[in-house]
């Protein structure tokens, strides 16, 4: 029995170990027992908005997207600045050629956590970069004559 299972046998509704071990599953490809897993950590803590952006990650990696809009959206209506969730979001729109909707959401990357780690280490200078060159606002912005793709 691994230590994930042995907690949850101890104490059934220690939702993080739930959410470890649908993480674990996930990795493992056992999709349907990890959905479980997180399904199970959010009946336990349905207000906690990190558990709703894990299982809308997972439902975004399975590509069930209407699933994972909804806990995208769960983990945003209880905690609003969360920046993985409105990329996350953002992320599933785009897959959904929903642009309008996801270009603003896809700019909050800049400021997730994994985002940033990667790529300070892999290109400091490419980053500092990126940070001073003007935003472009969409299809009427004034003044606009040419718009670079990063």
């Amino acid at each position: 029995m691994t230590p994930i299972r042995q907690a949850l046998a101890l104490r059934p509704d220690y939702a993080e170990a739930h959410d470890s071990l649908g993480n674990a599953l996930l990795r493992l490809g056992r999709e349907e027992e990890a959905n479980a897993c997180f399904r199970q950590a959010i009946a336990l803590q349905p207000d906690v908005a990190q558990r709703h952006l894990r299982f809308g990650n997972a439902l975004k990696a399975q590509q069930l997207w209407d699933e994972a809009i909804a806990h995208y959206e769960r983990a945003l209506e209880l905690k609003p600045a969360l920046a993985d969730a409105e990329h996350g979001l953002a992320f599933v729109r785009l897959y959904r050629h929903e642009f309008e909707l996801a270009w603003p959401g896809f700019e909050r990357r800049l400021d997730t956590q994994d985002f940033r780690k990667r790529s300070f280490r892999k290109n400091a200078d490419g980053m500092a970069l990126y940070e001073r060159l003007p935003r472009w606002r969409g299809p009427g912005e004034a003044g606009v004559g040419e718009v670079a793709i990063w």
